[in-house]
Order: C-alpha cells, then structure tokens, then sequence
C-alpha cells in the first residue's frame, strides 16, 4: 500500500450521507409504491411485536394515605354520631382525609 491509499481507508458514513443516500433511493423509486413483503421483512415484525409488552399499571388505593391526622374531636362525633367504634370513625375519617361533614355522609350511605 502506499500512503494515499492508506490515507483512505474505509470511514463509517456520516449521518448526513446516510441521508443523502435514503433520499436518493427514495428518488429512484418513483411515487408507486411497493407492497413486497419478504420472509425477512416479515419475521423481524413478528420478533418486535412479541417484544412489546402491554402492562397495567397496578391498581392505586383511593384517597389519602393511611397516615393522615385526624382530629380527635372529629373522632368523637362520628363515634357519637353514628354510633361506631373508634377505629372505625378513624378509617372513616382518614379515608375522607379528615373532612367531618363527607365522613358522616359517608357513614349514612354506608348503612
């Protein structure tokens, strides 16, 4: 080899040549287009539409977190109300995140 031959060894194109060349082909083809479907073309969408995986998201719990305050006052008069337990006028109330009035709404359409 002399110098300018190694000078020129092969370069991987540029993205502006791959281009060029997409353009070129697409030019020579004309505006009919082709519907060739080959056994190659036909098996690599096979393999990339069993690799895309749809899934659902996991289902999210309603309302507030569990570790919502809630009044102690609050939890007296749902207890007293609607004559439930503790515990329960609390998930009632942390479950409404703390709002009295749609707690004991809650409480009356529940029964």
């Amino acid at each position: 080899m002399t110098e300018p031959e190694a000078a020129q060894e092969r370069v991987a194109p540029s993205n502006a040549e791959l281009c060029v060349k997409a353009m070129e082909a697409m030019e020579n083809e004309g505006d009919t287009p082709t519907n060739q479907v080959t056994q190659e073309s036909a098996e690599a969408l096979g393999k990339a539409m069993q690799g895309l995986n749809v899934k659902q998201a996991p289902a999210q719990k309603a309302g507030p977190p569990p570790s919502t305050r809630v009044n102690a006052a609050d939890v007296a008069l749902v207890m007293e109300e609607m004559e439930v337990s503790k515990a329960k006028a609390t998930d009632i109330l942390r479950s409404c995140g703390g709002n009295v009035t749609e707690a004991l709404r809650k409480c009356l359409h529940a029964y």
